[in-house]
């Protein structure tokens, strides 16, 4: 999760911003940017995307901080390393 650089983390952005009545093809718009921008060595994506005027009006930056937390993407690996080894 760490080699993408936060990147991963896109989708709950995006899915944050258009619960706040942003039209999904404009916060897909706002998150990518910040993520090429990331991309190019301005700073990290979480970075970026608290500098985003549109999108640090709309997701505070602590709401931002937590939807960086990989417990999401985390949250099953002992369920799907039960499965895989048998345990």
């Amino acid at each position: 999760l760490d080699a993408t650089g936060g990147l991963v983390y896109s989708e709950g952005v995006l899915l944050a911003l258009v619960e706040t009545g942003v039209l999904r093809q404009e916060a897909y718009g706002w998150v990518q940017r910040a993520a090429m921008e990331a991309r190019e060595g301005k700073g990290s994506f979480l970075d970026r995307l608290k500098a985003h005027e549109e999108i640090a009006s709309r997701v505070p930056a602590d709401k931002l901080d937590a939807l960086f937390d990989p417990g999401h993407h985390l949250r099953h690996v002992d369920t799907v390393f039960e499965r895989v080894m048998g345990a």
